[in-house]
């Protein structure tokens, strides 16, 4: 009767690992999906024109700061 157990106990652990395998595979699949979706929002995404403004302005402030006149 033990060793009907003990088999018992294998093949539920059997169980806990393929299902958690397969949990695992639907969650990196769901992460790769959306991977897949910010960086097509990415390439699709535009600026608007006062945002454009913004990091110009952004920009020309960070090389005032880095490459400041000489005196």
């Amino acid at each position: 009767m033990q060793s009907d157990n003990r088999y018992r106990g294998n093949q539920d652990q059997g169980n806990y690992d393929s299902r958690r395998q397969s949990n695992d595979r639907a969650y990196d699949n769901n992460r790769n999906m959306e991977r897949q979706q910010q960086e097509q929002s990415r390439r699709d995404a535009r600026l608007s024109p006062d945002e454009r403004r913004a990091l110009r302005r952004q920009i020309d402030e960070a090389g005032r700061d880095i490459y400041a006149p000489r005196r």
